[in-house]
């Protein structure tokens, strides 16, 4: 079973797009081969494998999104295409939406720590001395 270690071994280092492609090549090679029962049994860990490699794509957007490396967003590019996540213009909103959540988690992060520290400086809830309903920004 050395193509589904290389399988597994290219899940493990994100390597989505070779992943999904090598699946691919080897469906329709076994498709060729006809309907031996251990190739089903072959087949369906390929499934297994690629449904797997498909969720593990979507958390790997969110981590390319928060520390952006061009080599690891242009290969979840071409694995979405892969996996067939739609016309260009549904994966260009799904980037599109990572992208504007992690500048929204960002600001709050940045705000909070302000608030934390100028506002509550000794970490109570009482800013300042002032009333915090109070509180004018």
């Amino acid at each position: 079973m050395a193509v589904k270690k290389t399988l597994e071994d290219g899940l493990a280092e994100q390597r989505f797009a070779y992943t999904l492609a090598l699946i691919e090549d080897s469906q329709e090679q076994l498709g060729e081969l006809g309907d031996i029962g251990s190739l089903k049994a072959l087949s369906a860990s390929f499934d297994e494998i690629y449904a797997k490699a498909s969720q593990m794509i979507d958390s790997a957007l969110g981590e390319v999104c928060k520390n952006f490396k061009e080599e690891k967003y242009f290969d979840l590019l071409e694995a979405y295409l892969l996996i067939g996540a739609g016309d260009g213009t549904e994966l260009a909103d799904r980037v599109q939406t990572c992208f504007a959540q992690n500048v929204l988690d960002s600001s709050y992060a940045i705000l909070n720590s302000y608030v934390m520290q100028e506002v509550c400086p000794s970490n109570t809830m009482s800013p300042k001395g002032k009333d915090w309903m109070k509180l004018e920004l």
